[in-house]
């Protein structure tokens, strides 16, 4: 995908999601919140891809995902929902690192993922999701700080022992 058809994609689903939060009579600052809904729709898709080992499919789909929390963050500035969907994003891009066995930039995105929770998180630090959240980003990122965990990880995948067969 092109920059521009990127930019295009998130441009129609701001304006998507605006037009529908105006025809529900829905305040506009809630778009934030109905895509983080929405989100687990896009993690099956992109974790169907990663399964099925369409990895330049996910990586888009992440990078259309990651553009999209972005421009929340520049449309609603103080709304910490768009921080967590730019973590939402980060963890998916972090997975598609794994996928493709490259620990250096898993740890990247899992590092990012977890600097955009702890921004939404100053915005609501009582918000029980949020909170839970910035600890869900924090115990990714040990997870593959470690270089045991890097080893030991099975990347959704279980080994066939073939002599057992």
């Amino acid at each position: 995908m092109t920059p521009a058809s990127a930019e295009s994609w998130v441009e129609t689903m701001m304006s998507s999601l605006k037009c529908y939060c105006a025809s529900l009579g829905v305040d506009e600052s809630s778009v934030p919140r109905i895509a983080l809904i929405m989100k687990s729709k896009w993690h099956a898709i992109l974790a169907a891809q990663r399964h099925t080992n369409k990895l330049v499919e996910a990586q888009r789909g992440a990078e259309q995902l990651f553009t999209l929390a972005e421009q929340f963050t520049l449309a609603y500035r103080n709304h910490p929902y768009a921080y967590v969907l730019v973590a939402e994003a980060c963890i998916q891009k972090e997975k598609n690192a794994f996928r493709e066995d490259n620990p250096p930039a898993t740890v990247l995105w899992a590092k990012k993922a977890l600097d955009a929770a702890n921004k939404a998180a100053t915005f609501d630090p009582e918000d029980k999701m949020i909170r839970g959240f910035v600890a869900y980003c924090r115990q990714r990122l040990i997870k593959f700080e470690r270089p045991d965990n890097n080893a030991a990880a099975t990347k959704d995948r279980t080994p066939v022992n073939k002599d057992a067969a």
